[in-house]
């Protein structure tokens, strides 16, 4: 199907299927396990970035994490109550891109001609305990201790 053709809806079986479609990549690895996160994990939009900030428990000590997400164009957080396997899948302690990413295809079909070069939009994925999932298109993403 060539990019920007519209989709009918009888062709679309259901989104988890689409989702389950794409493949992950590891881009950048966490430098401790999420599993013992502490509470009070935040999102941040400072100008065009994000920041993605995550308290971790490290031998009893606080150690807080910032994922920065650097020229974002959209992002979506799913609660954990909301996000399927493919949200968890892969992407548990690490970033990943999406690769072949349905969204990616979706937002540059609707930008205006004028800015359809200006943007890299790259779809990240990352999943934090009793966070849930956060997607970002965005040009790169960094992490800052």
């Amino acid at each position: 199907m060539p990019i920007g053709a519209l989709r009918h809806l009888a062709d679309i079986p259901n989104e988890f299927e689409i989702i389950n479609n794409m493949n992950k990549q590891k881009v950048l690895m966490l430098p401790y396990p999420t599993s013992p996160v502490l509470d009070g994990t935040e999102l941040r939009s400072i100008g065009a970035d994000i920041y993605l900030k995550i308290p971790f428990d490290v031998e009893g000590s606080e150690r807080i994490v910032t994922v920065r997400f650097i020229n974002v164009c959209a992002y979506r957080q799913r609660a954990e109550s909301h996000c399927t396997s493919w949200h968890v899948k892969d992407v548990f302690d690490n970033v990943s891109l999406v690769v072949e990413s349905d969204w990616v295809i979706e937002l540059r079909s609707v930008t205006q001609l004028e800015h359809k070069n200006s943007f890299d939009l790259n779809h990240f994925i990352t999943y934090v305990n009793e966070f849930g999932s956060l997607e970002v298109i965005a040009k790169d993403v960094v992490i800052e201790s």
